[in-house]
């Protein structure tokens, strides 16, 4: 192929990239479940982007990736309805990473890629890194050795590999598998939607800072 083509294409090519680098505030259509709807760039990190479904409410708010995303097409004909929605019931569709936690087999919390909900509220959020913000706020997170944060002070340690949970020195606690144990008394659990262990930081940072009789504050 002749030079200056590949260059002419190189030069194109580096242009619609830096088209496509949304920043916040745009507004732009999102793909979800197979169809796009308008949305709003709230922020962005590590080459992924918060968004806000224009029309409804914050629950539906994301991170997604460029993929997903494409600028506005006025001449697009919008669908009339939600299509997760049926018989006036929102129908969640989760993320295969999202999961629940159980207490006693009974539903304690969920916890989404960037919340915390408890009873239906709100109670913490986690920016990309997984770090949780409770109230706006910095709460806590876990680091790479298995401590466990809260604020600036390590409340607690996870042993890493083990699943064993310890409190100045002394076990108190148990997750592995996805069996969550207090003591040597199964608690709870905390599985996927596809039944698999979840994300283990954030079961941490939830049984630190939501579930008290753990005492890990």
């Amino acid at each position: 192929m002749d030079k200056k083509i590949l260059i002419i294409l190189f030069f194109l090519i580096t242009s619609l990239l830096f088209a496509l680098d949304y920043k916040q505030g745009d507004k732009v259509d999102v793909e979800y479940n197979g169809l796009y709807y308008p949305a709003e760039i709230l922020k962005s990190a590590n080459n992924l982007y918060f968004i806000h479904y224009t029309g409804y409410d914050s629950s539906w708010d994301e991170w997604v990736d460029i993929k997903r995303i494409k600028p506005v097409d006025k001449e697009e004909i919008k669908p009339e309805k939600n299509p997760v929605k049926k018989d006036d019931k929102k129908i969640v569709y989760y993320d295969p990473y999202d999961f629940i936690i159980k207490k006693s087999g009974v539903l304690y919390a969920e916890v989404l890629s960037n919340k915390i909900i408890i009873n239906g509220k709100t109670a913490g959020e986690f920016d990309i890194a997984s770090y949780l913000y409770i109230n706006g706020k910095e709460a806590g997170h876990v680091d790479a050795r298995g401590n466990i944060w809260a604020g600036n002070k390590i409340v607690a340690n996870f042993l890493i590999g083990e699943g064993i949970i310890k409190k100045n020195g002394k076990q108190i606690g148990l997750f592995n598998y996805g069996e969550i144990y207090l003591y040597d008394k199964l608690w709870g659990t905390s599985l996927t939607y596809l039944d698999s262990e979840a994300d283990t930081d954030k079961t941490l940072l939830f049984l630190t800072f939501f579930v008290p009789e753990f005492g890990l504050l």
